[in-house]
């Protein structure tokens, strides 16, 4: 799972294993969660408002399998004009746990098509909960967009002078080069002069 830490407020947030049936009927709940300023991606995201989380968990035997389903609206700089940008952002997620060792043998015997062992936790054949915030902050993650546009047409920013292409315009040249590259332009503009004289 991704390790950033999750809000402090989100630890209690748990599904209790007895209050699921063996039978496989389904446990379904919905939770509205603030977020706090997210640094990832070398960006900002800040959440307005609280971010919609809902969960459906089932089990069958030691089995348990979660549903995580996320919705909310973010904003980060515009990844042209660095403006603030609003989005929204959905992400979903299916975690498999199980009970005990003991669990695990009943359940691949059961069922060959199961869940490779890499992707299910095993949980104490004791334990009488499913910590909730890793998985909802593992969802909210990875839906992170990695580049938001304040506009479809935003112009972003003059590479020359900085100003913002969407507010002003600027007195740089649009054929301007890169002082860095300015040599090659040179080189190039030498070569070409040369083709034009030797009439190729």
């Amino acid at each position: 799972m991704i390790g950033l830490p999750w809000p402090s407020s989100w630890e209690a947030l748990r599904i209790d294993v007895p209050a699921l049936k063996a039978d496989g009927e389904p446990l379904e709940d919905a939770f509205s969660l603030p977020v706090p300023l997210l640094s990832h991606w070398g960006l900002d995201y800040r959440f307005p408002q609280p971010v919609a989380f809902r969960v459906r968990a089932s089990r069958q035997g030691e089995r348990i399998l979660v549903e995580v389903g996320m919705k909310g609206v973010l904003v980060v700089p515009c990844s042209r004009c660095l403006a603030p940008a609003s989005a929204s952002m959905e992400g979903e997620g299916e975690f498999a746990f199980r009970l005990g060792p003991e669990g695990r043998q009943e359940s691949e015997d059961e069922d060959g098509e199961d869940a490779p062992q890499e992707d299910v936790q095993e949980l104490d054949a004791w334990a009488d909960r499913v910590e909730l915030a890793p998985l909802f902050w593992e969802v909210l993650v990875t839906a992170l967009p990695s580049g938001v546009l304040c506009k479809e047409d935003c112009r972003g920013l003059c590479p020359h002078c900085g100003a913002d292409r969407n507010v002003q315009s600027c007195q740089c040249e649009e054929g301007s080069v890169d002082p860095r590259l300015e040599a090659l332009r040179r080189a190039l503009d030498a070569d070409e002069e040369f083709q034009r004289r030797e009439g190729k």
